[in-house]
């Protein structure tokens, strides 16, 4: 195929692709510079190779944006704490730790005593925010210099965008066994997803994210209830155990529903003189989210468009669902 063949839309793709092997292969290097470096991780000239090899890791789609966060400003903030603590910055701190300590001895407090959060007389507050927005503007110098500009430029724009992507990407990187914490993380990104889906007319994705949240709040309450998800799942018939392993995290939808109503996690829920099945309700959401597969579409759906209608009764569902596993 000639580059006059190639549509617009392809060539964006391979300028993409090329950027992503470009990124490879700077990560190669940055990783052998690393290497023989073998400097400490406090070492400026070693955390400059850190945040390069960060930033061709990030573009060679070896890091999430939440881990490019973290793995490019924790070098950083090290060089950073350092010069704070040997005192590169008291021309402008010094004055405002004076005033702080001078604040502490009128109100009585010794050495080493400190005021709980919210506690300290207003004064004190004050300098402290003072002192506190001069060591963030530091940082945000620090990232920059580092040549971190699209970082730096979050954490001054929007400081608590930085905070909550580097925690996901510190999150990531340490926590990968909480995966209870995982798996509620996710649930609450999937209900997010269907909420901005289903506000702008997207029916079909957001009940299958509605589908993929309820999934994860089964295995959530599964992993949660070991004992009792054992019991009910040894109950189930022999064919659907030998299908599955003992693990929640290898039970497809349909058997942790199964388990759910072994459990009786999952009831009935009556109203007046209607009753409500949850299973069949879960069982409803587990459909719809199988239109993700275009083979299962086609074949219950060829002509049917998941829409209002439908996704109001997914989400109806999802809502009894997720208040009946708590």
């Amino acid at each position: 195929m000639s580059e006059q063949d190639v549509s617009a839309e392809a060539q964006a793709a391979i300028d993409y692709l090329t950027g992503k092997a470009i990124g490879v292969a700077a990560l190669t290097q940055r990783a052998q510079e690393l290497a023989a470096l073998k400097g400490g991780k406090r070492d400026e000239a070693y955390v400059k190779v850190q945040v390069a090899f960060a930033q061709a890791a990030e573009k060679a789609g070896r890091l999430t944006s939440e881990e490019y966060v973290f793995f490019a400003g924790y070098p950083v903030e090290g060089v950073h704490s350092d010069r704070w603590f040997a005192g590169s910055y008291d021309n402008q701190l010094g004055p405002l730790r004076q005033q702080l300590n001078d604040i502490e001895k009128e109100h009585g407090l010794s050495d080493g005593e400190y005021w709980l959060r919210g506690d300290a007389p207003p004064e004190y507050q004050a300098v402290s925010t003072m002192y506190e927005e001069i060591l963030d503007r530091k940082f945000v110098e620090t990232l920059e210099e580092f040549g971190l500009h699209e970082l730096a430029d979050m954490k001054r724009k929007h400081p608590g965008d930085y905070s909550v992507m580097r925690e996901s990407g510190r999150r990531n990187v340490f926590e990968k066994q909480d995966l209870s914490a995982a798996l509620s993380n996710l649930t609450a990104t999937y209900e997010g997803e269907a909420k901005r889906a289903a506000s702008g007319g997207a029916y079909l994705a957001a009940a299958i994210m509605l589908g993929s949240a309820a999934e994860c709040r089964l295995m959530l309450k599964a992993r949660d209830n070991p004992i009792e998800a054992s019991s009910a799942f040894s109950g189930l018939p022999p064919e659907i155990r030998r299908r599955q392993g003992a693990n929640p995290l290898s039970w497809d939808f349909i058997t942790l529903i199964a388990v759910a109503a072994e459990a009786t996690w999952l009831g009935t829920l009556e109203r007046g003189e209607i009753a409500y099945s949850l299973p069949q309700l879960a069982t409803l959401i587990r459909v719809n989210r199988n239109m993700v597969h275009p083979a299962r579409y086609a074949k219950d759906r060829p002509f049917v468009y998941i829409g209002e209608q439908i996704y109001g009764e997914a989400r109806a569902s999802y809502a009894l669902l997720r208040d009946a596993l708590g």
